[in-house]
């Protein structure tokens, strides 16, 4: 079966008549403001959803924190208020630091293996 029969098969049970074309619309300034508005929402909710996942990992360092300068205060003697605050943030930053390289490090390879392959390309 010719690629033309085939397209004239798949056109008709779409609806499309055989040999025509859908028309595009033009977009309209009501269209355009229509995306933003969604695109301006959705922005909103995943700004929401940030927040909500730092304070989550804020209280998770907190508590994490606080257990273990309970551990290192019976364990070593350690006060509890610098061990807690030291390790809250030890908790809360390294986490954020590795999370940061790795995606950098895929940045790069990303960039990288653009480059060779547009050189390859030419």
């Amino acid at each position: 079966m010719s690629a033309k029969k085939r397209s004239a098969r798949k056109s008709r049970a779409r609806g499309i008549p055989a040999g025509t074309r859908p028309v595009r619309r033009s977009s309209t300034p009501e269209d355009i403001q229509a995306a933003r508005e969604v695109v301006s929402r959705a922005i909103r909710r995943l700004n929401l959803l940030e927040t909500l996942i730092m304070g989550a990992a804020a209280v998770v360092a907190l508590l994490g924190g606080w257990l273990g300068a309970l551990l290192a205060r019976s364990a070593f003697g350690l006060p509890l208020r610098t061990t807690w605050m030291v390790l809250s943030l030890l908790l809360f930053i390294v986490p954020a630091v590795v999370a940061w390289t790795m995606e950098r490090r895929r940045r790069r390879e990303a960039r990288d293996s653009g480059a060779s392959e547009a050189r390859k390309v030419k």
